[in-house]
């Protein structure tokens, strides 16, 4: 199945467990390793989602890694932006998908091969663990060599975003979600880009949800973790 909508304690998240069966016909966005995630029937997380797919129109971008809760590493994604320039060979690449629940946490392991293209050792796995109040996000590379990595992270509409040095309050309605951000991030983007802030059906509409992006480093030295705890 290529997705999955799990459920632990009050936490809920979906999320693509697979792309064997893609085809240029089937949701064919580059989402591997997003995921939207949802605590007490409210969304902490959304998705841009994509009112159009016609290549003539903006929001046709949105099924690229920075529309999700996703990530670039050198500015590029697990696959190609646009696959018709590239072989079959370069943009073809392996999932594993793990699920095991803990004692205490539900732990999910998302790893391709995608971005072995920029190096053949990346191996690039995404964790995310699930316990009662906290959902982490842990990143990992698992190549010596140091390459640049932005994160993107999409919040509901209407949702408010309180920044501070190491970490952001997230309101949403009622809610308030601490986004604790890694040690190692260098720079901190909050609703610059407003395509970016484009959602679903609602695209271009007045009402435009939050995101932030993260730009730091990652290595396997240097793995990249962050942590969304439910405050109130």
């Amino acid at each position: 199945m290529m997705w999955k909508n799990l459920e632990y304690k009050k936490w809920r998240i979906l999320f693509k467990a697979d792309e064997s069966k893609m085809t240029p016909f089937n949701h064919n966005h580059l989402d591997y390793y997003a995921f939207i995630l949802m605590h007490d029937n409210k969304v902490i997380l959304t998705d841009s989602g994509g009112s159009s797919y016609d290549p003539k129109l903006k929001d046709a971008d949105a099924r690229l890694p920075e529309y999700h809760n996703s990530i670039r590493i050198k500015n590029l994604g697990y696959k190609p932006d646009n696959s018709r320039y590239f072989t079959k060979k370069y943009i073809d690449c392996t999932f594993r998908t793990t699920i095991k629940e803990n004692k205490g946490s539900l732990e999910i392991n998302l790893m391709s091969t995608g971005f072995n293209r920029i190096d053949k050792d990346i191996n690039f796995t995404r964790t995310i663990k699930i316990n009662e109040s906290i959902t982490s996000i842990e990143d990992r590379s698992f190549s010596e060599n140091i390459y640049p990595i932005d994160h993107y992270f999409h919040f509901p509409i209407k949702s408010g975003i309180c920044n501070s040095e190491n970490y952001s309050n997230i309101n949403i309605d009622e809610k308030t979600i601490r986004m604790t951000y890694d040690d190692s991030h260098k720079d901190i983007e909050i609703n610059k880009n407003k395509f970016l802030r484009y959602y679903s059906e609602q695209y271009n509409c007045r009402d435009l949800k939050e995101y932030v992006k993260i730009n730091s480093s990652i290595s396997i030295t240097k793995p990249i973790i962050h942590k969304f705890e439910v405050i109130k």
